[in-house]
């Protein structure tokens, strides 16, 4: 996780970006995707913060499309080391 800028101060936007590292072979649907069967799209869940306020959705950042006839849709997925980012701010007091 980083955020961005990494030096923020309060009333500031920043974005968490989120990483992970994929192992050869293994994909990890991605977040941008709505499907009612199939493949499940990541979650984000963020714990309430006074501190914070959650501007916006989370973005998948260079997730790769993908037309699959088992699931009969396109769905999305990250296959090497995906980023997602969220932009939160932070609140003033």
């Amino acid at each position: 996780m980083a955020l961005v800028p990494a030096q923020a101060k309060p009333g500031d936007d920043v974005e968490i970006v989120f990483k992970a590292d994929i192992g050869s072979g293994w994909i990890l649907y991605s977040s941008d995707f709505e499907l009612e069967i199939g493949p499940r799209p990541a979650k984000f869940t963020f714990d309430p913060n006074p501190a914070l306020s959650l501007i916006g959705p989370v973005q998948a950042i260079g997730s790769k499309p993908k037309k699959d006839a088992t699931f009969g849709s396109e769905y999305k997925y990250f296959a090497s080391t995906p980023s997602s980012g969220r932009r939160p701010g932070w609140s003033r007091r």
